[in-house]
């Protein structure tokens, strides 16, 4: 919730695309190390079933670094909407048959240091999403 993502994700900052993303990615990992360390770190947005707000609160965060042209993971993008489509892990109409779905639902993403499992208000915003026809919303 920090005011430089929320001008970031509203569109009202002229940053390159990566460097944004990379920006929103630093800052959540700090929220994650604040909450680690003891301290308490900001509230839980809503997470709303649709691609704006799941790239934002769940992709960028948490899957990007490594689901990203840069990232160990470049052949899965999860960048932006085309990339996300592009993977073949989404299967618009059918969260159940969408790797992307289903390896968050079985744990076994995402993975790395800092990084939380999907939360069950995550986990069904993304189903719900892609059930909805995964969208560019």
């Amino acid at each position: 919730d920090s005011r430089l993502v929320a001008k970031i994700q509203g569109g009202n900052q002229v940053i390159a695309g990566t460097i944004a993303t990379n920006i929103q990615t630093d800052i959540s990992d700090c929220s994650y190390q604040l909450e680690a360390s003891g301290g308490s770190a900001p509230p839980t947005a809503v997470i709303e079933a649709n691609f704006t707000t799941i790239h934002n609160l769940i992709l960028v965060p948490k899957c990007v670094r490594c689901h990203s042209p840069n990232g160990e993971r470049p052949s899965e993008d999860y960048s932006d909407y085309a990339s996300t489509l592009s993977t073949g892990k989404v299967q618009p109409g059918d969260a159940v048959g969408s790797g992307l779905y289903k390896e968050c639902a079985d744990g076994d993403m995402p993975t790395g240091a800092g990084t939380q499992p999907l939360s069950s208000e995550e986990l069904s915003a993304i189903a719900n999403w892609i059930n909805d026809g995964a969208l560019n919303n």
